[in-house]
């Protein structure tokens, strides 16, 4: 009988703890992906990032009014990275009136900048 319930409790952890574990993988919308990302996908990335700049004050407000020129990929020496372009014609100083959030083509945030470089 022992030996009956040390296997029943054996098989339960070899069984059970690794269907438990890939749960705790899963992750929910706007978490880990495995695979490149869609335009979708880094639109809302750069919104809340933009959120998040303003908020911590390095982007002026006025950038939470802006409007999505587009979206677009282009082939960097570390792989395809995604561009997404914004526009504020509320901002004062004219060369920052476009702004460009960069991300990884698995949708990880890599830098912001005016210029699109």
């Amino acid at each position: 009988m022992r030996t009956l319930l040390t296997a029943m409790f054996v098989s339960s952890v070899v069984f059970v703890t690794p269907a438990m574990a890939e749960t705790a993988h899963v992750h929910g919308p706007g978490g880990h992906m495995h695979g490149p990302v869609s335009s979708e996908f880094v639109i809302q990335k750069a919104s809340e990032k933009v959120k998040s700049l303003i908020e911590n004050g390095k982007l002026d407000a006025s950038w939470s009014n802006y409007q999505i020129i587009g979206t677009s990929q282009r082939e960097m020496s570390t792989g395809k990275e995604w561009v997404v372009s914004l526009k504020n014609d509320k901002a004062k100083e004219v060369e920052k009136q476009s702004l460009h959030l960069f991300f990884t083509s698995y949708g990880s945030y890599i830098a912001t900048n005016f210029s699109g470089k």
